[in-house]
């Protein structure tokens, strides 16, 4: 049978209790919550097509830690045949008016259009999305631009994605408005990103 030590078992408890006392300290009663441990972020978000637009799809955003780049999952349907269409994160959280109360592409560091591998972008320029003979598109990004986490200037969650009719000329386009939104045309469908486990 395993002797416990008087001497140990004063250690074991003073140690118990100095463990207790920091996480009382720190706001909490028996531990941190397992909330504050999960470090990756989830969103997603459900386009809603605007007037006389079969688009319709699922953007999947998700974020391992404040230093890792947001990877960001593309499914869209309903696009016409083939081609590329603009695909941007704006401003405001807003599906209304046939998307566009969704307001400019989201630039928090007030820059000029451009491509996704520019380091002169806005930080809601992903620039397009290919439809294939049906009008399907599938798309993968990672990128450093935007943010999952709340406090982050890039913060995304609460915006909208767009989905437009034309292509996306990155900024290349040698004219005013390709410098805000790449002539990329008007807007087929949008949504709100929601945070999953924030």
């Amino acid at each position: 049978m395993a002797i416990i030590r008087p001497d140990r078992l004063t250690t074991c408890q003073s140690e118990r209790k100095s463990v207790d006392a920091g996480n009382v300290q720190a706001g909490y009663e028996s531990g941190p919550p397992v909330t504050q441990l999960r470090q990756s972020k989830e969103a997603i978000c459900n386009l809603i097509a605007s007037k006389d637009s079969t688009v319709s799809g699922q953007i999947h955003l998700s974020q391992s830690s404040q230093n890792d780049p947001v990877a960001i999952s593309v499914t869209v349907q309903g696009l016409n045949p083939p081609g590329l269409h603009g695909f941007h994160l704006h401003r405001d959280g807003n599906t209304g008016d046939d998307c566009k109360a969704a307001g400019p592409h989201f630039n928090p560091y007030n820059h000029t259009h451009g491509a996704p591998e520019d380091e002169i972008r806005h930080a809601g320029d992903f620039g397009n999305i290919l439809a294939d003979q049906h009008g399907n598109a599938s798309h993968q990004i990672n990128d450093s631009h935007i943010s999952l986490y709340p406090g982050n200037v890039a913060y995304a969650v609460g915006r909208a994605f767009v989905v437009h009719a034309g292509r996306d000329d990155l900024g290349k386009g040698g004219n005013e408005e390709s410098l805000k939104t790449g002539n990329a045309g008007g807007r087929l469908a949008c949504c709100v990103v929601e945070a999953v486990n924030n």
